[in-house]
């Protein structure tokens, strides 16, 4: 599980959902200072005693298609305003579903045994942040923290743009 989860805004308002969908889906990047923006505010929210800064990470067909991993790109932001640095200890094995095209109970599932830990030195005994931009079920925070922690993480937190709901842990 988490030590600590902070977000933003609440996905499902209605000016979020379209402004992420068109950042995150049709690359409008236009959007970058805006979410930016958003991101900054969460900064005096997060433990104090945090090390490194992790982003969710994508396959690189995923990226691609996108043109820009928005994990990453709020992590580099939260990187500038903290001096805190970017780590990448975690890979994504493969693509599954969109999380976003599925229901409630198929997204607990979606993601279990698609991550890997590929640099456990650079996250041992560390305090981590995970970044990403919309939480809606936990799934993928709880797999990417649950391989901080077996690789020896101190304390695992995450921080993300937007809830989508509700969080199971």
């Amino acid at each position: 599980g988490l030590d600590q989860l902070v977000v933003r805004g609440i996905y499902r308002d209605w000016h979020w959902q379209p402004l992420l969908q068109a950042w995150k889906y049709n690359s409008a990047r236009e959007l970058d200072n805006f979410f930016s923006s958003f991101i900054k505010e969460v900064r005096s929210m997060i433990p104090k005693d945090i090390d490194v800064i992790v982003p969710v990470p994508l396959t690189r067909r995923r990226e691609g298609d996108r043109g820009f991993n928005q994990a990453e790109f709020l992590g580099k932001v939260l990187s500038e305003e903290t001096g805190l640095p970017i780590c990448k200890p975690i890979k994504r094995l493969k693509n599954v579903e969109d999380q976003a095209k599925l229901s409630h109970e198929k997204r607990i599932n979606n993601l279990i045994g698609i991550f890997c830990c590929i640099n456990s030195e650079e996250i041992k005994g560390k305090n981590c942040l995970i970044v990403d931009d919309v939480v809606t079920t936990g799934s993928t925070l709880r797999e990417v923290a649950i391989l901080l922690r077996q690789a020896g993480a101190k304390s695992v937190s995450a921080t993300a743009l937007l809830s989508g709901g509700l969080v199971v842990r």
